[in-house]
C-alpha cells in the first residue's frame, strides 16, 4: 500500500477517535445535565411537599394550562393519573366567588400590571374546605412582550387555622374583659402605638372604628390636674418593672371627665429599654361619684351636729356608727358597737355589750342619734 494511502487512512483515523472522543463527551456531560436535572426536580418536590406549594403556567392569551407540578395534584388532592387541569375544571374546585378574584388577578398581568396575590378557598373531592394563597406573575420576553403566565399555590389551611383561633380567643377575651367593664390596653413603646379593645373607646365616648390611640393622645386627654401624677407612675413602672394602679380623669368626647383605674406593667424589655407594656382600664366615675357624695354628707352632718348648743358629733371608728349626745354624758362617750354587728338598735342587743353602763333609777337617759356611715 502506498505511503500516502497509509497517511489518509491514519488521518481517518485519529479524525474517527475525536469524533468519537466529542460524542462520548457530550454524551457524559448531558448525562450529568440529566442527572443534576433530576436531583434539582427532586429537590423542587421535596420543597414543595415541605413548604406545601405547586406551581403553574400556561401561554399569554391562552387559557390552555401547559404545566401543573406535583404539588398542586396533593395541595387539589386530584390524582394525576386521572385528572386533566384545564381552565374549567381548576374553577369549579374554588368556592363560589373566589374564582372570579384569581381570574381577575390573571387578567390583570395579562393587561401589562404587575403580578399580585389573593387568598381565596378550594374544596377538595373529600368536601375538605382549604385556604391557599394564589399568586401570578408574568413572563416577558426581550422586547417586553408577555411571553407566559407562571403561578404558585400554597396551602395556607393551617395558618389561617391559627388566625381563627387566635382571633375567636381574643374576642372571647374582649367579651369576658368587656363583662366587666374593663377595657385591655397593648403599648408599644418604640412606635408609641396604644392597641387597645373597644372598650376603651367606649368609655371616651368615641368610635372605635376610628379610635387610633397613641399614648401621645392619651396624655393629652388626661385631666391637667392629674397628668403629673400618672407620668409619674409611668417612670416608676418603666424605671422598677413593679406594676401600677392608680385613679385619675380623662376626658370624655361630650366635654366632660370620667374617672379611670388603670393597673399595668412592662412585661418586656429590650436592655433597658421598655419594649412592651400591657394594662386595663376600668371606668370608675359612679365609685368616684358615691365617694365624693359621702365625704359631703358626712361634712354636712358633722357641721350641722356641731351647730346644735349642747350636742357633740363623735365617730367611734371607720364603718361605725356617728354617736350625737349630750355633751357630758359618759354613756354616749363609751359607745364602741358597730351597726354591722346589730349592737346597737338590733333586736337581742345589750346595753352592756354595747359600752353603755347601767344608771341609777331615777336618772332620765340620754337621747342618742346614729347613723351608719360604713359600706352597706
Amino acid at each position: 500500500m502506498p505511503a500516502s494511502l497509509d497517511a489518509i487512512l491514519d488521518a481517518g483515523l485519529f479524525l474517527t477517535f475525536l469524533v468519537a472522543i466529542a460524542v462520548l463527551l457530550q454524551y457524559i456531560q448531558r448525562q450529568r445535565l440529566i442527572r443534576d436535572l433530576q436531583a434539582l426536580t427532586a429537590d423542587m418536590k421535596l420543597a414543595e411537599n415541605v413548604a406545601r406549594i405547586g406551581y403553574w403556567s400556561r401561554p399569554a392569551k391562552n387559557t390552555e394550562i401547559t404545566t401543573w407540578s406535583d404539588g398542586l395534584y396533593d395541595i387539589f388532592e386530584q390524582d394525576p393519573r386521572t385528572f386533566v387541569p384545564s381552565r374549567e375544571v381548576v374553577a369549579k374546585l374554588y368556592l363560589p366567588g373566589d374564582w372570579e378574584d384569581v381570574v381577575a388577578l390573571s387578567d390583570a398581568v395579562e393587561a401589562g400590571r404587575k403580578g399580585g396575590e389573593v387568598e381565596v378557598r378550594i374544596r377538595c373531592p373529600s368536601g375538605k374546605i382549604k385556604d391557599v394563597l394564589v399568586v401570578t406573575r408574568g413572563r416577558v420576553g426581550k422586547s417586553d412582550k408577555l411571553l407566559s403566565l407562571f403561578g404558585i399555590v400554597a396551602d395556607i389551611t393551617a395558618r389561617k387555622s391559627a388566625e381563627r383561633a387566635a382571633r375567636d380567643r381574643e374576642e372571647q377575651m374582649q367579651r369576658a374583659v368587656s363583662a366587666m367593664g374593663a377595657a385591655i390596653w397593648d403599648w408599644d413603646p418604640g412606635t408609641d402605638r396604644l392597641f387597645t379593645g373597644p372598650r376603651f373607646a367606649e368609655i371616651l365616648g368615641l368610635d372605635p372604628q376610628s379610635f387610633n390611640p397613641t399614648m401621645a393622645l392619651h396624655h393629652q386627654l388626661c385631666h391637667p390636674d392629674d397628668l403629673p401624677m400618672v407620668q409619674n407612675a409611668f417612670r416608676r413602672a418603666v424605671r422598677t418593672g413593679d406594676p401600677y394602679a392608680i385613679e385619675y380623669r380623662m376626658r370624655h368626647r361630650a366635654g366632660h371627665y370620667v374617672w379611670v383605674d388603670s393597673r399595668g406593667r412592662v412585661v418586656d424589655y429590650d436592655g433597658d429599654r421598655p419594649v412592651r407594656a400591657i394594662g386595663t382600664v376600668v371606668e370608675v366615675t359612679e365609685r368616684q361619684e358615691a365617694r365624693e357624695e359621702l365625704r359631703r354628707s358626712r361634712e354636712s352632718l358633722e357641721l350641722a351636729m356641731t351647730a346644735v348648743p349642747g350636742r357633740t358629733l363623735r365617730p367611734v371608728g371607720p364603718g361605725s356608727l356617728l354617736v350625737a349626745a349630750r355633751i357630758g354624758d359618759s354613756g354616749a362617750a363609751r359607745v364602741r358597737g358597730r351597726a354591722d354587728r346589730g349592737d346597737l338598735g338590733q333586736p337581742g342587743s345589750s346595753r352592756r355589750s354595747a359600752g353603755i353602763p347601767r344608771q341609777p333609777r331615777g336618772i332620765r337617759r340620754p337621747r342618742y342619734s346614729a347613723r351608719y356611715t360604713g359600706p352597706r
